[in-house]
């Protein structure tokens, strides 16, 4: 998984260099045995390259809900998210029936998100290295944002490097050009939805 730990990586350096504060938001990431041990109630499988999202980092500490650093959303610590998957609307017999008659995946995880929105990789009946992410709106809608976290993170990287981020007036990080964006999204994740968000995403 070099690759998606060394986008992370860059996507922190740009954080260290343009908002050192929100580096310290970051818990320390967990062990393999860690992440199984929290994760045994969950009833699927979940993708190799989720665990090394979470060995990296675990998340942001809870009471950082401005730190969205994933398109503008926030890294969930695995115990919320763990709990929002099994808890939350999020995998409701009402959305788990929708999503089977769309033919999309049945069970989802998620690990990051931001009012009502979240990012979700599919939980399987079998071990994988990936997951296509998808994006799920806040009526419980999914559809395919990325083809994997690790061209996730890639797309991302290349956004912050290149200047499609930038911090605001009121100290938040954000995209500056959404159109520009998107098509960087779009060239690591071709056959993905042409936008996530109306403003160009």
């Amino acid at each position: 998984m070099t690759d998606l730990t060394d986008a992370l990586d860059r996507i922190l350096a740009w954080i260290q260099e343009h908002k050192p504060e929100y580096v310290s938001r970051f818990l320390p990431g967990l062990s393999l045995e860690e992440l199984k041990t929290k994760l045994k109630p969950f009833p699927y499988h979940l993708p190799q390259e989720l665990y090394t999202l979470y060995q990296w980092h675990n998340g942001i500490s809870n009471d950082n809900w401005e730190c969205g650093i994933f398109i503008n959303h926030v890294f969930l610590d695995i115990d919320y998210a763990l709990d929002q998957a099994m808890e939350g609307y999020i995998n409701d017999p009402f959305q788990i029936d929708d999503r089977v008659e769309e033919d999309l995946p049945t069970y989802v995880f998620p690990f990051c998100g931001f009012e009502g929105e979240h990012f979700v990789v599919e939980g399987t009946d079998f071990e994988s290295d990936s997951s296509p992410v998808y994006f799920m709106d806040q009526l419980g809608k999914i559809h395919l944002a990325f083809t994997s976290l690790t061209t996730m993170m890639l797309a991302l990287a290349e956004c912050y490097e290149t200047g499609l981020y930038e911090i605001s007036e009121e100290g938040l990080i954000e995209i500056v050009d959404e159109e520009a964006f998107g098509a960087v999204r779009l060239a690591y994740n071709p056959g993905t939805v042409p936008r996530i968000y109306d403003e160009g995403c």
